[in-house]
């Protein structure tokens, strides 16, 4: 399996100035023609003579011969080659980044055609903003998402606040995750994580910012008292 992958890399070094990155990279099979020198016998006439009953008895024959030609021949041939898989083109970095037909306005292209909005920003290209707690196109409607969280000012689907999830932002991050989008993964040896800002709480008889040390010599129980 190794094979190939070496035969992939050489390849990119061999016809790029330098090799793509990271994901969304695409592999095809890209064909080129090479110059190939190739030698061919090409046939000739000889004009020769033998003896015969003419006058004078000398008469002339022709006969087929070979001689060495070389030429150059082109061939086509494939290659593998590297190149941004549809929808992502390739950054200055040398890695394949989305592309957006239209431009984020107030916001990031994170996947083809795809925006991420700054906060109080929504809509296909995050052009569209509303006051707080407001959305709609006339923002005469009401956002019903809780815990401090906004809401798209286009469509109304709430952007929760770090720490809480769910249709409403009605739920806290499940047991072990924090953060925005509750996409971080708690970090505490023995002992839980706060849901907003994953700090530790450890259990009785471990201190530490990991929980991950026992109680000093002399103390004991929740907080090592």
């Amino acid at each position: 399996m190794l094979l190939p992958v070496v035969g992939l890399v050489l390849t990119c070094l061999m016809y790029s100035a330098t090799c793509l990155e990271g994901p969304h990279v695409c592999t095809i099979q890209q064909t080129y023609t090479v110059q190939v020198p190739v030698i061919e016998h090409e046939p000739y006439q000889v004009r020769d003579y033998t003896w015969c009953v003419n006058i004078p008895p000398r008469c002339s024959r022709y006969k087929v011969s070979f001689k060495v030609v070389r030429k150059n021949q082109t061939l086509e041939k494939t290659r593998p080659v590297e190149e941004c898989c549809e929808g992502y083109t390739r950054s200055t970095r040398d890695r394949c980044i989305p592309v957006c037909s239209d431009d984020c306005v107030h916001g990031t292209c994170v996947a083809p055609d795809v925006c991420k909005c700054q906060k109080g920003f929504g809509g296909p290209t995050c052009s569209i903003s509303c006051s707080s707690g407001l959305w709609g196109v006339a923002c005469d409607k009401q956002c019903e998402c809780e815990h401090n969280s906004t809401c798209d000012p286009y469509n109304g689907k709430c952007q929760c606040a770090p720490g809480y999830t769910g249709a409403k932002c009605e739920k806290q991050c499940d047991q072990n995750y924090y953060g925005q989008d509750c996409s971080e993964k708690c970090k505490c040896v023995n002992g839980t994580c706060h849901h907003v800002s994953g700090q530790c709480h450890c259990n009785p008889g471990y201190t530490g910012p990991l929980c991950d040390k026992s109680c000093p010599k002399g103390t004991h129980g929740d907080e090592c008292r």
